[in-house]
């Protein structure tokens, strides 16, 4: 027992965020200001600019509607015969992965809003079955959408009548922070880019996270097994412990500190 609560003292003071930062994608901006009378120099961050554009349920979506969440934004067509499809197949694990989060969003503008409309778009969305709660699929002016792809993200999309489709546009899924940041880089169509997003995300996320290790629900030695409900709550806290190394404050009580649990080996879920 004596060991299994020092294990558990382990897990609880090893959560820490990496020292290294994620790198902030794109030329800084050299401005001036004045302050007290003197001008001084500064530089900012390259930030994604306003928008505004429409999304698959016909509302207007703008930089507002993703203040301060982190999203991941891509740029496609729903007829694209090449990688578009890979893409929204990988972008939809990372969404799955995060569907219970309301930080975490996601933003794919089509390149071709002449097709695309809003029903295309709405369509297309029931298809992947998400919503807009979660993920934007968004039209609007062609010039404007390839503007934002080119100045905001820095990708490319464009026509080009000798590419399949029609279209020659990035592949990439941009990580963008609650800043409007560009974060990280990555390439959409390569499926093993999914779990180095997903920890990107989490280094992202709020330093904190509270959980709940609670007792067994049970009279010692009464032969009854703790609830299925509880084993999992408790399974799935050692198993944030030990897979995610964000910082975390723990709700739990004496009885629960002293009760044994199962080998770290086993723990995974």
């Amino acid at each position: 027992m004596i060991r299994s609560i020092f294990i558990l003292f382990l897990l609880l003071c090893s959560c820490y965020k990496p020292d290294k930062e994620l790198p902030i994608f794109g030329r800084k901006k050299i401005i001036q200001k004045t302050i007290n009378g003197l001008v001084i120099s500064d530089t900012v961050d390259h930030r994604v600019s306003d928008f505004t554009l429409i999304n698959q349920d016909g509302d207007t979506v703008t930089n507002r509607s993703f203040q301060n969440d982190i999203y991941i934004a891509d740029f496609f067509f729903t007829t694209c015969p090449t990688i578009c499809p890979v893409m929204k197949s990988n972008l939809l694990k990372i969404h799955d992965h995060f569907i219970d989060n309301k930080n975490i969003k996601f933003l794919s503008h089509t390149i071709n809003p002449e097709y695309d409309k809003v029903d295309i778009l709405n369509q297309y969305s029931k298809n992947l079955g998400v919503n807009s709660n979660k993920w934007h699929f968004v039209t609007g002016d062609i010039s404007y959408i390839h503007d934002i792809a080119k100045k905001s993200y820095m990708v490319t999309a464009m026509e080009d009548s000798n590419e399949p489709g029609g279209f020659l546009h990035s592949g990439t899924f941009l990580l963008v922070d609650g800043e409007r940041r560009i974060r990280g880089v990555y390439d959409g169509t390569d499926e093993s880019e999914i779990s180095k997003i997903k920890k990107k995300i989490d280094w992202l996320l709020p330093d904190t996270q509270i959980l709940l290790f609670q007792a067994w629900d049970q009279i010692p030695y009464d032969q009854v097994s703790p609830s299925k409900q509880t084993q999992i709550e408790r399974l799935e806290t050692l198993n944030s412990l030990i897979n995610n190394q964000s910082k975390k404050i723990i709700l739990t009580t004496v009885n629960s500190i002293i009760q044994k649990v199962i080998p770290l080996s086993l723990i995974h879920i």
